[in-house]
């Protein structure tokens, strides 16, 4: 009465393994993607939050909030630079000192957001370009620098600090 086609009698073992292996190829594929977009997103979340805290650390320093008390310096340098808040005479009297003992960095502790630890240096120097016509030491270029515990930068940042007196023309 009925007579059974080849395509009405179901799939084959042949079939069912392939679409079976077909499928879990998609899978591992999809798995592989997000776990790639999950190490990403770690990593652009940790430069995130290096970028703020880099932010955060130069505008204290160019407000004059700057705050030595647990940084890495020379004890005699310490010592003088602990006891008060950074105005920008204070900071230039730094920047000088530390050019002079030949200090390249600052460095700051550590500071630990989300479970991860950040690593915080800041460096000064006078900002003399003579194509803006600043008056002498009358800028300071603050430089601040967030690494991993491994050393890899995660953030740059650099602002400048001006004397309240001085100034210089737009080049």
């Amino acid at each position: 009465m009925w007579n059974d086609s080849r395509n009405e009698k179901g799939m084959t073992l042949i079939e069912v393994l392939a679409s079976i292996v077909i499928l879990s190829i998609a899978l591992l594929m999809l798995s592989n993607l997000l776990v790639r977009s999950m190490e990403l997103s770690g990593k652009e979340d940790s430069k995130l939050v290096a970028m703020n805290l880099a932010r955060q650390l130069a505008e204290s320093w160019r407000s004059g909030n700057g705050d030595l008390t647990a940084a890495t310096l020379p004890a005699d340098l310490l010592s003088r630079y602990s006891t008060a808040k950074l105005n920008f005479q204070r900071l230039a009297e730094l920047t000088q000192d530390l050019h002079d003992e030949g200090v390249k960095e600052v460095r700051l502790p550590a500071v630990q957001v989300n479970g991860r630890t950040y690593h915080r240096s800041v460096s000064l120097a006078f900002l003399e370009e003579p194509r803006y016509q600043l008056a002498s030491q009358s800028m300071i270029l603050i430089t601040v620098r967030i690494t991993s515990p491994e050393g890899q930068e995660l953030a740059l940042l650099q602002a400048a600090a001006a004397h309240p007196g001085k100034g210089g023309a737009a080049p």
